[in-house]
């Protein structure tokens, strides 16, 4: 299942929320295992001015990841981002390879 979000920047937390994901990626372990405990098989995160998207796909169902990296993420989410909305993917093309 794929989902998608978009969180608007809060006012003055640009910086912050950058620091934020600079710091995931010096922690891409923790982060892949905290996804594979989730059932996660991809997030992927953009910025478009002051606006952030997030997707996933879970293989299953979504199980919550009480991890310490997974409790700073929503920790530094909710100071940092403010959801404008939610969406189920309605469809999904590709290729054959």
């Amino acid at each position: 299942m794929k989902q998608l979000a978009i969180f608007k920047i809060k006012e003055g937390k640009r910086d912050t929320w950058l620091s934020w994901c600079h710091e995931l990626e010096a922690r891409k372990d923790e982060v892949l295992l905290s996804l594979a405990t989730e059932n996660c098989t991809e997030e992927i995160w953009w910025m478009a001015g002051d606006f952030v998207v997030c997707t996933t796909e879970h293989t299953a169902e979504h199980v919550r990841d009480n991890t310490e990296i997974s409790d700073q993420h929503r920790t530094k989410a909710r100071e940092c981002l403010e959801l404008v909305a939610k969406s189920d993917m309605l469809f999904d093309f590709h290729l054959p390879n």
